[in-house]
């Protein structure tokens, strides 16, 4: 996994956790 890859997935994750 390429550290953009890592990056994007970590900002989904963020994403979704934050999302009411």
């Amino acid at each position: 996994m390429t550290v953009s890859e890592k990056y994007c997935h970590d900002n989904e994750f963020k994403t979704q956790e934050e999302s009411p």
